[in-house]
Parts: C-alpha cells; structure tokens; sequence
C-alpha cells in the first residue's frame, strides 16, 4: 500500500481538535493539500482499528471562504443577499464598462485591457491598496472602478474580492462564530484581506511546522529541457523498479507550458503499451497535478469548432479540420470528406464562406449519389435551420441551448462509443453550457457571435483532469507540491530564471505602489525570500533530492539558480543507468525483421492512353528526379496551392493568359496594333481587362472588392500596355493561334499540349510564343536533361515551318523575348541556334532535342522512379515531395 504525501503527525493534534468541535481549523493553500491530509488523517484511524470518525475541517482557503459566505447567507442579514460575480461574470462586466467608455483611446485592446483591469482590482483589494491613490497616475483604471462599482449596485452583485471583506466584518460583529485556533499549511505568503479575514476569524493563527528529514541532494546540469524531463522520467522509472511503493515525486515549474511533453516523455518510459495504437486513450501510469484546459481537449475543441459554422466564414485550416473530424457525422463519407478538402484547398483562400463550404459538399454529394442518412450538406442545413430560427440577440442560456440542438444535428460526439476520459470530457462540457446561463445576468441579450466567444474563452479557462487511481509517481508544480512528503524528490527548472521568480508588474497599476504594497512579484527581495522558504521546505520532505536544470531553453542560454550553488554537482550517468537513455519500457516489444524493397522501377505506362497527365511537364520533372516525376504523375502525388493574401501566381498567370488572348483576338495582327491609337487601345485594355475578371467575382468573392479589383485592373492594364509598346516594334508578323490544345504523341507517349500563341511571318515562318509573368531561362533547354523543355515540345510536335521558339517574359521590371530560332533578326531579344556551342543549324538543334526529350519519355514509360536529383533546384521547387521521396534518407544511406 502507498504511504501517504502527507506527514500526519505535523498535525494530529490540530486534527484532534478539528474532530470534537469546531473551535479549530486546518486552511490550506490548495485543494490538494486539503486531499491528501484528510487521506493521511483516514489511514491513521484504519492503523488504529477506528471504524467511524467524524471528518476533521480541513479546507482549501477558496472553499472555505464559499463555505464561510454561504453561512453567513443562511443567516439573513441584511447584505447579504448579493451575488458573487465569477471570474468569467466579472470580465464580461469589465468589458461592458471599458467599451462604453467614451474617454478611452480609440485604438485600446478592450478584450486585452478588461483582463488587466479585473487582475488589478483584485489586487487592490487583496493587497488593500486605497482606490484614491489611483486617481491621479491611473485615472482609467480609477474611472472604471467607479463605473464597476455602480453596476454591481445595480445587479446587487458583488466580487470574490469584495466578499472577503464583508466576510472579515461579519467575524468582527460576531455574526460568525470565531475559532479558537486556525492553522496554516503550505502557504508561502498571505494577501493582507486573507490575512485579516483569518485574523478576524481565528483567536490564534500558526503555522505547521515543516518535516525534519536528513535528505541527501545533487545537482545536475541537462542540455535542454526535452532531455531534463526525459532524465527525470527515466529516473523516475528506475526509483519505482527498485520499490513499488515508494512515493516519487517530479516537480516541474513550468508544468501548464510543458505538460503534453511532460505526459508524452513519461508515458514512453512508463506504458508497456506506449507504442500502441490505443495507448493514449487509457489513463496515464502516473498522476499529473497540471490539467488541460477544456477546450484542448479533442472532444470539446472539435464541438467549438462545429459551432463556428455559425460564423460568415472561417479560416481554410479550420474547414478542413471538420472536415477531418471523427465527432460528427457518420464513418461512410470518407472520400466525400476528402474530395472536399481537395476542392477546398485549391481555391487557395485563407476564408472559405461557410456557405460555400456547404455548397462543396452538396456537390460532391450530389456526383456521389449520397443516401439521404448519410448527408452531411442534411445535417448541415439543419444547423444552419435552427441558427436562422433564431432571435439575433437573446440570453446565452438560449444561446447555449441552441448549440446543444445545433451539436445534436451534427451527430455530435460521433457515432462509435467514448471512453472514460471523453465521458468525463463531455460531462464538463454540458457542465460548462449550464455554466454560462449566469452571464445573463450581467447582460441580459446576447449576439450569436458574443455567445461563441464567451463560450470559448470559458472553455479554455477551465481545466480538465482526468479522475485517475493513486500513483507512487506524481508530477506536480512547484507551489503544489509544497508541502507533500516523498521518498524521492527531482526539481527540475532550477534556473536563475525561475528562482527566484522575474519582477512583472500589472500595467495599469503605478509601480511604485505595487513595490510599497509588495504585490506578487513586484520585488525582488521578496520573491527571493519566498523561494528560499520553498527551497528549504522541499529539503525538508524528501529523503533523496534531485536539483536539474538545463543550459538552453530554446535559443536562449541560461544558467542554474544561484540558490542551489553550495548543493554538490553530479552527471546523469551517476544518477541513472546510461543504456536507460536507449531503453523504454516496451523494449521488450517483439523485433520485426525489415525486408529490403527494390523500388527504383515502377510499372510501365500504357501507351494506349488517349493521353498521360501532366503533357510538356512529365519531361520538366523526369529531368529533375525520376521519382518525383513518377509520384506527380503516376501516382498523382500534388501539393494544394498554399492560401495567399490576393490572387494566387496561377490565378494572376491564367488572368494574365485570358487578357492577352482578348486582346490580340482583337488586334490580329502587328498592324492591327499599329492602327490603333491610345484611346482605342486603353479602351480594348479596359474591356478585355474587365471581361478577363468576370468570373473571378463569382469564384473569389470574398476577395473581388471594389477597391482590390480596381488595383487588379490598373496593375493588368499598366503591365500589358507596357508590353505591346515592345511588340510594336517587332517585324511584320500576324497571330496565327491562340490558347491552342493539341493532342499528340511523342516517343509513343501520348500528351496534351496547349500554345499559348503561334505568329506567322509574311515569308511563312512560325513563332511560337509561351507567356511568362516571371523569369525563363533558355539555357535551360541545353544539356543532357533539358528542363522546361515546353516550348522545344512544341517545336518538335509541330512541322518543319517552325522557325522560333521564345518566352515572353511580360513583367515591369524587365520584359522581352527569350528564345532562339532560325534566324536572330525575326525577334527582337532572339539568339540564333549556332550561338551555342556544338550547334551548327537550328535543324542541328531541333536533332539534340528530340534525341535527350525522346530518352526522358524512354524512362519516364519504362516506370523509372529512382531517387536521384540531377536539378538540385528540384529540392526548392519540389520540395513537398521530400517526405515521400526521403532524398536525405538516401543521400546518408549513399554516402
């Protein structure tokens, strides 16, 4: 049987005096401590054949306090009868008061000053700072409290804080019976109302005496804080192979920041079943003082974010968050989800109109003949039915009804069964929607969108802990553990950052009157001495003691508390076994043998393809990397394009295609540009630019403002005025096509090619064009693996008429054509085929191409997949495909 975290004996005579009558009091600083002496008090009467005895006082101060206001309510005076505002009322109030105020600066952060401001009346009250010092260095703060303090008159409301007050009065005026004697246990300091409440309460006021142990300590030094809570896990694990029943303690200050580490790190060394599928859906081998907060929790998070369909829109990652969520809906939509989330992510837009996420999922259910008890877009025009049924302001109990309903359409939580943890999830959560009816009494009417963030900001203010058996592990904060006896202690953060703790004062309080009233953390000499007191009182409970720190937390380099100096240093290898750093508790696992794969080869393409995906680009990416050209375009292995700010590059190059097609529809030819004067050709700009965008109005609506399509249409405008000044000055020529698609086969490899512009020459030679807003580099086109062979596809794929092949790279900054052909002097910018070195004629040229671009098809249809950049660029421009191809994985394998 486990010893218990708590030393009876430092108070078993208080406790005597707790059980006859009620003229003494046990107070702690936390409800844990409370916990564990009233379980230390249970095993001393079950040693002592004790069968029955009366419960001993002990409490935590903030429930002794709520039961204290609760006597003195049943008592009926007058004041009485006020309403104790919770934390979540009280910043609801906050936030009335600082919007309403007129002198507040325009560009304040309400949301982020309330809390501020809640935090500072607490502690004016707490510390008893007067209110009419503020008056002058904090006029703000001075007039919201004043306004504060009316509209709790009103709602005959008061504070936590305010209650302490009338509390200590009513013990002055013997309302409230007095104790004999209160004793105090784990607490470091007292506010001063705290302090005198208990004064007023009790005759006496003392303090537990702390253990005397003889403990033996160390310090060692970690490189960071993953590896100092992997020594303390190991070590940890160590302590408890050698005996079962000791009490292990891990003390970590930075718990809350740290716990999915902390649990993740622990659970490796301590669950046989850690690499189980399942491992986390069990509680964990060790007690975790830290919970998480409500709306972290999988279960509770994916209902805030089903209840965010009630906004106009929502972020793309939250879309396909719900899309991916198992909590609503049923199991057989699957690939419906998944084609949504492709479509979804296409459009590339930060905002998806929920609405349109409807209609995405209407769509594909549609095309997929979806049974009608399978519908998502059904449960969703349900929720969307009850939200459009209801009044825009109303209580937020309604509100909170409303979402229940709302959650209920969705199939919320899912069809499949919960386990203990999410019941107990979910349980907090219906507890947490009856929790939120009490704003309604700050205001009365609420907007849907108010409802959601309150609801939201509760849930990720309260904390969730799992109801779990006693371990000998405990893993606790710093100030938690204050006051527990362990057989093993390991303190890890002993870092000069951390003890003693920072000065950080509240902004809206003068400074000067936090130090003279020696607020929490306002002076150094005070913080200083509290963590000695803790320091010593943590010596005190435990026989053997572990101080760590570590050298880096993050980037920043940091050193070990000076508080700990004259503590003998030691290394990890003397306090752990070394082979432990490899070892986990599962290392008994079963080994599986790897079989080795060949996979440098896949299978063949069938030629008997109308076409292959992907056309002049299959030879871009096989002359890069085999692989990646077989996973783009045989195993259909793409990127969604990331969300942009504006139009995306290849919504801006199609937009730019589509204008230049209009345009020269129009012109036809040189001399058709030459004929036109500048209004005629703003004009055609004008026009061609406007229809050109059409569909993006319908297509990009939450982008397509006024005022952001009108730089849209200036910018094309600007950019293709520019560029037909450039052309105009070219040798005749006429447009023969534009946007051209064909369908062709070179080396037996079906393709789909698509020219963007073929000019014709009055002596019949062809110019083919391949608009680019960008850069393009010709060089590109030489070597053994010609990249961006495009446009000597297309040359090869025509006749022999074809005399010029260039890009028209139309930019500001440097726009011009960039090819090479026949003869130099038919464009402007054009290099001749025999100013390359080992080219004698352009038909010379055309003959290299369609040797290297005929091997690149060969490989690319023989299924040739193997892992080798022969474009190092291809690391920076396919670099999605990294995790799937393991280039680095290969390079060390290979080296």
């Amino acid at each position: 049987m486990l010893a218990p975290l708590f030393d009876i004996a430092l108070l078993e005579g208080a406790l005597e005096n707790t059980t006859l009558d009620s003229s003494a009091l046990v107070i702690t600083a936390n409800n844990r401590l409370a916990n564990h002496i009233r379980q230390s008090w249970g095993l001393k009467q079950v040693r002592n054949g004790v069968s029955g005895w009366r419960p001993p006082s002990v409490f935590a101060l903030d429930s002794w306090i709520d039961n204290q206001w609760q006597e003195l309510c049943d008592l009926g005076l007058e004041g009485t009868e006020l309403i104790i505002l919770n934390e979540q009322q009280e910043l609801v109030l906050w936030n009335s008061v600082i919007a309403d105020d007129r002198h507040c600066p325009p560009e304040l952060p309400i949301a982020a000053t309330a809390r501020q401001a809640q935090k500072a009346y607490r502690l004016l009250r707490q510390w008893e700072i007067p209110e009419q010092l503020l008056s002058d260095e904090s006029p703000h703060l001075s007039r919201w409290i004043t306004a504060i303090k009316r509209q709790l008159q009103k709602l005959s409301a008061t504070t936590r804080s305010d209650s302490v007050s009338i509390l200590a009065d009513a013990y002055l005026d013997r309302h409230l019976p007095n104790y004999q004697e209160i004793v105090l246990v784990g607490f470091q300091t007292l506010p001063p109302l705290h302090q005198r409440l208990l004064e007023c309460a009790g005759s006496r006021l003392v303090d537990a005496a702390s253990t005397t142990i003889s403990s033996t300590g160390c310090t060692v030094c970690l490189e960071n804080e993953v590896e100092e809570i992997q020594a303390a896990a190991i070590w940890a694990r160590e302590r408890l192979a050698q005996s079962p029943e000791q009490r292990i303690g891990i003390v970590i200050p930075s718990l809350s920041r740290l716990r999915p580490q902390v649990e993740r790190l622990f659970r490796e060394q301590l669950q046989p079943d850690y690499w189980s599928l399942d491992a986390y859906a069990g509680a964990t081998p060790f007690n975790i003082s830290a919970g998480i907060a409500l709306a972290d929790t999988a279960i509770v998070n994916s209902a805030l974010l089903l209840l965010s369909l009630n906004r106009k829109s929502l972020p793309l990652a939250d879309c396909c968050r719900i899309l991916n969520s198992p909590f609503w809906g049923g199991t057989s939509e699957t690939g419906l989800r998944a084609a949504a989330e492709i479509q979804l992510r296409q459009r590339a837009s930060h905002e998806i109109p929920c609405g349109d996420f409807r209609f995405q999922l209407h769509r594909l259910e549609v095309m997929g003949e979806i049974a009608a008890e399978d519908s998502l877009v059904k449960k969703l025009e349900i929720f969307e039915t009850l939200k459009r049924n209801a009044a825009p302001r109303q209580s937020a109990a309604n509100w909170c009804a409303l979402f229940s309903r709302q959650l209920s359409a969705l199939g919320w939580p899912g069809k499949r069964g919960l386990n203990s943890v999410e019941y107990q999830q979910r349980q907090h959560w219906q507890a947490l929607l009856e929790e939120q009816g009490k704003i309604d009494q700050i205001k009365p009417a609420i907007s849907c969108e108010e409802a959601l963030q309150y609801l939201a900001e509760a849930a990720a203010k309260m904390p969730f802990q799992a109801e779990t058996p006693d371990h000998p592990i405990q893993i606790l904060g710093a100030l938690e553990a204050v006051g527990l006896r362990f057989d093993h202690l390991w303190l890890s953060g002993m870092t000069d950052q951390v003890w003693p703790q920072p000065t950080q004062f509240n902004p809206l309080l003068p400074v000067h009157l936090q130090r003279q009233y020696q607020t929490p953390l306002s002076l150094p000499e005070r913080e200083l001495k509290i963590a000695q007191q803790v320091i010593r009182q943590f010596q005190c409970n435990a026989e053997n003691i572990v101080f760590s720190h570590c050298r880096y937390e993050g980037d920043s380099q940091v050193c070990g508390s000076p508080l700990i100096e004259d503590i003998p240093t030691t290394t990890i290898d003397c306090l752990i076994n070394p082979a432990s750093l490899q070892q986990r508790c599962y290392s008994d696992r079963p080994a599986v043998t790897l079989e080795r794969v060949e996979c440098s080869h896949g299978p063949g393409v069938d030629t008997s393809l109308p076409s292959v995906k992907g056309g002049s680009a299959i030879f871009d990416a096989q002359a890069a990397c085999p692989f990646n050209a077989f996973a783009k375009y045989r195993l259909n292995a793409e990127q969604p394009p990331e969300p942009t700010l504006g139009l995306t590059a290849a919504e801006r190059g199609s937009l730019l295609h589509r204008v230049m097609e209009l345009v020269w529809r129009s012109l036809g030819s040189l001399q058709g540009l030459q004929s036109r004067s500048d209004e005629d050709l703003d004009s055609l700009l004008e026009n061609s630019v406007e229809e050109a965008m059409q569909p993006l109005y319908q297509q990009r609506k939450e982008l397509m403002s006024p005022a952001f399509a009108a730089l849209e249409k200036r910018r094309l405008r600007r950019l293709i005025r520019q560029w037909l000044e450039l052309e105009a000055q070219r040798p005749d020529f006429r447009v023969s096509e534009l946007e051209q698609s064909c369908e062709t086969r070179f080396a037996d490899l079906p393709l789909k090619l698509k020219i963007d512009r073929i000019d014709v020459t009055p002596d019949g030679d062809k110019i083919i064009i391949d608009y680019k807003t960008g850069k393009a580099a010709v060089k590109n086109w030489f070597g053994e693996r010609p990249t961006q062979p495009q446009l000597p596809l297309y040359a090869l794929s025509g006749n022999s008429s074809t005399s010029v092949i260039t890009f028209a790279n139309i930019n500001l900054e440097q726009p011009g054509f960039s090819g090479v052909g026949r003869d130099k002097s038919l464009l402007p910018g054009l290099v001749g085929a025999d100013s390359y070195e080992g080219f004698e004629s352009w038909e010379q040229l055309q003959q290299h191409w369609h040797e290297k671009l005929t091997a690149l098809a060969e490989e690319f249809k023989s299924g040739c997949a193997d892992v080798t950049i022969y474009n190092p660029k291809a690391i920076q421009w396919q670099a999605e495909l990294l995790p799937l191809n393991r280039w680095y994985g290969y390079l060390e394998e290979n080296q």
